[in-house]
C-alpha cells in the first residue's frame, strides 16, 4: 500500500473536499475492490464465488461512478474510464511479493483468493468480462460518450501505475482526471507527473483531494522537498525511518519548510 499514513502529511495543510472539481476522465485502480468483493463474499463453491466477487466488484464501482457522475462537473459529452488491474510485479518487488504470501498461513478459504490475486489470474479476468459486460449502457444517461480503456492484469505491472501510463497515452482525452485509488502510493505518483495534467484529483475513501492545489498553493514548501524525503517514509521495499502520525505531520512540515537562515 505504499507509504503507510502519507494521507495525515496533506490533511493539516490542505484538507481534502467532499465534492470534485471538473473532470474529463476517471482513473480507477480497481485491485482494492476485489479484496473488498472477497472479504465479503458469502458463497463457498468456486464457480459461484468467482461470480459472487464479479458481482460485488461491479457494485462497489458502479455505485462510485454514481457518485462521481451525480456531482456533475464531468464532461457530459464524453468522458474516459480507465480501470486498472495488477498485473505481474517488477522482478525487484518480487522477492516482498513472496513475503507477503509466506505471512499467510492458512491457504484455505478466502486466504487461498486472496493469494491468487497476483498477475494473471482467474479471478481477475472474470471480473473484467463482468465489469466490461454492464459497462456497455449503463450511464449513457450521465455521458453520451463513455470511452472504456481496460488494462487487465494480463499487462505487467502495478494497477496504480499502469493508470498514469495509460492516461498519458491517452493525453489528450485525460487533461483532468479523478484517480481513484486507496493506494497511498498515488499520491507521489501524482506530484512527481502534475505537470503532465491541466488538473489532478485523488478519490479515497469518500474525499477528494485536489494535488494542484496542494502542491501549488498549500504547501509550505517546494514539492522537491517532500519527494526528496518520501523515501524516509517507507514503502514497499524499505522499512520507514520516520513514521507519519497526526501527532506529528505538522512538525514534518514545519522541518521541511525553508527558515531565515536558508539561502
Amino acid at each position: 500500500m505504499g507509504i503507510n499514513n502519507f494521507c495525515k502529511l496533506i490533511d493539516p495543510v490542505s484538507p481534502p473536499d467532499t465534492t470534485p472539481q471538473p473532470f474529463d476522465s476517471i482513473l480507477v485502480d480497481v485491485q482494492s475492490f476485489l479484496y473488498v468483493a472477497i472479504e465479503f463474499c458469502l458463497e463457498s463453491n468456486e464457480d459461484l464465488i468467482f461470480r459472487e466477487i464479479a458481482k460485488l466488484t461491479w457494485e462497489q464501482l458502479s455505485k462510485m461512478l454514481n457518485l462521481l457522475f451525480s456531482h456533475n462537473v464531468h464532461d457530459k459529452d464524453s468522458c474516459t474510464l480507465v480501470l486498472a488491474f495488477d498485473g505481474e510485479g517488477v522482478p525487484m518487488k518480487w522477492p516482498t511479493q513472496r513475503q507477503r504470501r509466506a505471512k499467510i498461513h492458512d491457504i484455505n478459504g478466502k486466504n487461498l483468493y486472496r493469494y491468487s490475486l497476483f498477475g494473471k489470474n482467474k479471478i481477475a479476468l472474470q471480473v473484467e468480462r463482468y465489469i466490461l459486460s454492464r459497462l456497455k449502457n449503463r450511464f449513457k444517461l450521465r455521458c453520451s460518450q463513455l470511452d472504456v480503456v481496460l488494462c487487465g492484469c494480463q499487462v505487467a505491472g502495478e494497477g496504480e501505475h499502469k493508470l498514469f501510463h495509460v492516461a498519458e497515452a491517452l493525453s489528450q482525452k485525460c487533461r483532468r482526471p479523478i484517480i481513484v485509488s486507496v493506494d497511498q502510493d498515488v499520491f507521489v505518483l501524482a506530484f512527481k507527473r502534475i505537470k503532465r495534467y491541466d488538473a489532478l484529483q485523488i478519490y479515497r475513501y469518500g474525499k477528494f483531494y485536489n494535488v494542484n492545489q496542494f502542491l501549488n498553493h498549500s504547501l509550505p514548501y517546494e514539492s522537491a522537498r517532500l519527494l526528496t524525503v518520501s523515501n524516509l517514509f517507507g514503502n514497499d521495499f524499505i522499512p520507514p525511518l520516520v513514521g507519519i502520525t497526526p501527532i506529528n505531520a505538522p512538525t514534518l512540515h514545519a522541518k521541511l519548510s525553508p527558515d531565515e537562515n536558508d539561502e
